[in-house]
């Protein structure tokens, strides 16, 4: 009886220290797969949910700023943003920089939307070379 408990014990042993070996490796392969990648400046930093699939996030990628809309199937660069607001992101909180970042996209979608004006009038205009 005392060596059926003993043999049981050891197997037990035995195999606890197999699994806790192959994870070590798991671990180490895994370790040496994250190092090899190549480092990317990206930093998330605001998300705004529209819908539940639907969001809007503010990325920070090398020295740009991008304003991203993301749905389950893309992801679409909607704007990017002046290199001035980059000077303001490590001091506000990130309500407040969320608030600042998008008032100036819509001001600078509102300038984009200004210069391309589609109205038969400036069409006419530019046309005929009236205004430049």
């Amino acid at each position: 009886m005392d060596t059926n408990i003993l043999q049981t014990f050891s197997v037990l042993i035995l195999a606890v220290g197999v699994i806790a070996g192959i994870m070590f490796l798991l671990k180490k392969m895994n370790l040496r797969r994250l190092e090899n990648r190549a480092t990317v400046n990206l930093n998330v930093i605001s998300k705004i949910s529209l819908q539940p699939k639907n969001h809007l996030f503010i990325v920070k990628v090398a020295d740009k700023l991008l304003v991203l809309g993301v749905s389950d199937n893309n992801i679409n660069i909607l704007t990017e943003l002046d290199s001035n607001l980059e000077n303001v992101v490590g001091t506000k909180s990130k309500q407040e920089l969320t608030e600042e970042i998008l008032k100036n996209a819509a001001k600078s979608n509102l300038a984009q939307t200004a210069n391309t004006d589609l109205s038969f009038i400036n069409f006419l205009k530019s046309s005929l070379k009236l205004a430049k």
